[in-house]
């Protein structure tokens, strides 16, 4: 069961501004982790933290939902694990300066083309549009 759950891993935000941050540590691991921004009232937070490995996960996916979220995607190696970064709503910034050697892009950015801020790196792929369906996350998996 490990192995089903581990090939394709969906990584959800919430509906608060958070900082992702995806470290492609070596050909064969990349560690993903978010954190809260702090506020008025709450200190900052580190909300989730995992090592996947490139044996067992073949996608990473990452939905911000709701709030200002911050991407950044980071390493340079020869083999990686693709990642697809969905925003969600609200104005989300994206940081790609990872490099993976080939012609394969192995960050994949689906967003809406308005009020997000993305620096493209040579691994960015743009996929954003202008459809707001590309926000839609269903955590029941309907």
């Amino acid at each position: 069961m490990y192995k089903l759950l581990a090939a394709e891993v969906t990584v959800a935000g919430s509906d608060k501004e958070e900082h992702f941050v995806v470290k492609r540590l070596n050909d064969e691991i990349v560690e993903v982790s978010i954190h809260r921004k702090a506020a008025a009232t709450v200190p900052a937070k580190q909300l989730y933290s995992r090592v996947f490995h490139r044996g067992e996960t073949k996608q990473i996916i990452l939905h911000g939902l709701a709030g200002d979220d911050t991407f950044e995607v980071s390493g340079n190696v020869d083999e990686s694990i693709p990642v697809k970064i969905y925003g969600g709503i609200g104005e989300d910034k994206v940081i790609d300066t990872s490099t993976v050697t080939g012609l394969k892009k192995y960050t994949l950015i689906y967003d809406t083309y308005r009020g997000n801020k993305i620096s493209f790196g040579s691994e960015t792929r743009d996929m954003t549009t202008d459809d707001v369906r590309v926000h839609a996350f269903d955590r029941e998996g309907n």
